[in-house]
């Protein structure tokens, strides 16, 4: 008898049949969420030309400086792949408290799926803040603000999007390379 599962599902990449709202670890796979984060648009899609997650997440991952911080930035939007991306000041209303804790809890699976810590990291965030305001300054029109609000500084570093593909296929050879030494089963 097949097990009753909450809430409805999406149909992955890989043909899986994906709970978002009742996630399992045999359902998170990497070629799923490297797919995914491939065709997510950063800023809710207004930047200047397409910049996937996939792409920020591979850049978090080489500025952080231990292996496990590495695996962390590289992961740490991977949640996005089967909820999507939520604005920021979507994700700060009172009334997405419920999507936070669903999102938390398919991140925490998702980290320890791969091994990782489900705290994430102070390194992380700081990193992510940092990519948001360089991938501002440079794929946003007009003035980016942001600086004032998380009080950081952008990247020394131009950012150049590349296409959805060859973000999936990037991220992929990422995490390859990071996880290899783990031995992480895919």
């Amino acid at each position: 008898m097949k097990q009753q599962r909450y809430g409805d599902w999406i149909k992955t990449f890989t043909s899986k049949q994906f709970f978002p709202l009742d996630p399992h670890l045999e359902d998170i796979d990497i070629i799923d969420i490297a797919h995914a984060l491939g065709n997510i648009c950063r800023f809710t899609g207004h930047c200047k030309e397409f910049f996937s997650v996939a792409q920020h997440s591979i850049l978090a991952s080489h500025y952080a400086e231990t292996l496990v911080e590495k695996q962390q930035a590289l992961l740490h939007d991977a949640s996005e792949a089967y909820l999507s991306d939520v604005s920021r000041p979507l994700k700060r209303c009172i009334e997405f408290t419920e999507y936070k804790k669903f999102e938390k809890t398919l991140q925490d699976m998702i980290f320890t799926k791969f091994g990782l810590p489900t705290i994430i990291l102070p390194s992380i965030k700081i990193i992510d803040n940092r990519l948001l305001y360089t991938e501002g300054r440079d794929l946003m029109n007009g003035t980016n603000d942001w600086h004032d609000e998380y009080n950081t500084i952008p990247y020394d570093v131009q950012i150049i999007p590349v296409s959805n593909t060859e973000s999936k296929e990037w991220f992929l050879k990422t995490f390859n390379e990071l996880f290899q030494e783990s031995n992480v089963k895919q």
